[in-house]
């Protein structure tokens, strides 16, 4: 999703979130159409280098027939398309490099801890301690301009 024109900023507050309040050690950008890049040149040092960015993602995969998808459906449609791509292209980047991935889709999506100061570190913490039972854990978020009771349950 491209940042609203009306809410200057928002990509890097979004940024700023999940690197600093929930200590997210690193976010790798998968941008669809290439419209993200000059956001990410934007952001400070310190948090660019916490970024990596994938230009135009379908195209990277297989310009036929993903990217295509990409140019012919609409944005909602080529993503849930290229879905488990990404997915999989994220946990390969990562491998041996961090122990757990967390997926947020959008930059209207943002993570909310139960309670002010918790992190990310916080939520791995609970789900290692139950590791065995655990193979998927839904965490609480909103998606921006969201109402409160909109918001999904906490973790």
């Amino acid at each position: 999703t491209r940042p609203c024109p009306q809410f200057p900023g928002v990509f890097r507050r979004w940024v700023e979130h999940y690197v600093g309040v929930l200590g997210v050690g690193r976010m790798v950008v998968y941008d669809m159409d290439a419209t993200l890049g000059g956001y990410v040149a934007e952001l400070p040092a310190e948090l660019r280098g916490k970024v990596e960015y994938v230009a135009n993602f379908p195209e990277q995969v297989a310009p036929t027939p993903f990217g295509e998808l990409s140019r012919t459906l609409p944005s909602k449609a080529c993503k849930l398309a290229l879905e488990l791509q990404i997915y999989n292209h994220c946990l390969d980047t990562l491998a041996g490099v961090a122990e757990w991935a967390l997926q947020a889709y959008t930059v209207d999506e943002w993570l909310v801890p139960p309670r002010a100061g918790q992190t990310v570190g916080d939520l791995v913490r609970v789900v290692e301690e139950r590791r065995a039972a655990v193979v998927f854990a839904e965490i609480p978020r909103c998606n921006f301009c969201a109402t409160e009771a909109e918001w999904t349950p906490g973790w």
